[in-house]
């Protein structure tokens, strides 16, 4: 009967939007945007001084498929109970971060306009550190392991729990 009443007190603190979901859907757009302005510093940089870039087109492609798996696939993992999609979040924020920190730093040695798009993405990185490492995020994927985890346990009974069937 006591382990009832724990299991009654769990689902009624397990919800399915937890106290930390804006803190993680603000994460992921600016993590989409640092995002992009990456991409674009990265094509004013290197991909457009190229003669006939415009060949270059299906590398464009699959470097903007690639890096989006960067950022939406650790996210969604982190909505699956796997806390270490933070860590890796909150790591490639500051590389990003950094690497727009010396575009920023070249777009001021030689006067070039990039400097409000390499700006305006270490704005946005430089945000993105800061909520992956607030309380706020932690608070959130714990709960989704949490929630998980309660899953995991309920689906474990009902395995040990059913008689097997004769065939």
């Amino acid at each position: 009967m006591r382990r009832d009443a724990k299991e009654a007190a769990d689902v009624q603190d397990i919800s399915l939007y937890p106290p930390g979901m804006g803190a993680f859907l603000l994460a992921t757009f600016c993590m989409l945007a640092t995002h992009t302005c990456l991409l674009l510093s990265v094509y004013a940089l290197y991909v457009q001084p190229i003669p006939n870039h415009e060949e270059s087109a299906g590398l464009i492609l699959a470097v903007c498929a690639l890096s989006a798996f960067l950022v939406i696939h650790p996210s969604f993992l982190l909505t699956r109970a796997k806390p270490r999609s933070l860590r890796f979040l909150s790591a490639l924020s500051t590389i990003y971060a950094l690497f727009l920190l010396l575009v920023s730093m070249w777009s001021l040695y030689v006067a070039d306009p990039l400097i409000y798009i390499a700006g305006i993405g270490l704005t946005t990185a430089t945000v993105c550190r800061f909520i992956y490492r607030s309380s706020r995020i932690r608070f959130f994927s714990e709960h989704y392991v949490r929630l998980w985890g309660l899953l995991k346990e309920s689906n474990r009974k009902d395995t040990h729990n059913k008689i097997p069937e004769k065939h």
